[in-house]
């Protein structure tokens, strides 16, 4: 065998298999968390740091996962010091906005739709479903409008959000107004403290 071959046996191996986009996303939290305490990411950081509100909107848009959230705070909290509170609210929630709506496209359009499969068998589809009636979809609405608001990673608001039916123009201009106060209120705590 070849390694053309060989390569395009794995290339159609990689085509039929049902979970890609899931894969790699987990692979990805896996590599940030195994490299999340390493000198190349300390210096990436740093880096953001010194980019001013170029830096601040990198960090709005690392401050809506999972696996960035506590470093983007942190890095609010610097810029909070050094930038005007309310420039730096605006650019880092605009950045959150580019992030959550990164999230959406990820998991929304790849990795839900991998995952629906396997959603349907063990019954949580019919959940989701009954959760989006119009009496309860405001619920939603509300549950990830205040995940949106705190410095708790977006997934869990973007979810809500998505689950919720609403138009995703609208779940962006949330994200940003949402975002943009969160940000602004932990920059006005953090110049508040020092």
């Amino acid at each position: 065998m070849t390694l053309k071959s060989t390569l395009h046996s794995l290339n159609q191996a990689w085509l039929r298999y049902e979970y890609k986009h899931t894969s790699i996303a987990i692979i990805m939290a896996i590599l940030f968390i195994a490299l999340l305490d390493t000198t190349v990411v300390a210096g990436l950081l740093s880096l953001v740091k010194h980019l001013g509100y170029f830096g601040a909107f990198l960090v709005g848009v690392l401050s809506v996962s999972f696996f960035t959230t506590a470093p983007a705070i942190l890095l609010l909290i610097d810029l909070a010091n050094e930038l005007d509170p309310v420039a730096l609210a605006i650019i880092g929630g605009a950045g959150a906005m580019i992030g959550d709506w990164l999230l959406m496209l990820v998991f929304e359009e790849r990795v839900v739709r991998e995952l629906k499969p396997l959603l349907r068998k063990l019954h949580v589809h019919e959940m989701i479903v009954r959760l989006r009636y119009k009496y309860t979809s405001w619920i939603l609405v509300m549950a990830g409008a205040i995940a949106l608001s705190t410095p708790i990673p977006d997934e869990i608001g973007v979810a809500l959000l998505g689950v919720s039916r609403i138009k995703q123009a609208y779940v962006l201009g949330i994200c940003f107004i949402l975002n943009t106060l969160g940000i602004f209120l932990i920059v006005l705590t953090a110049r508040a403290l020092t």
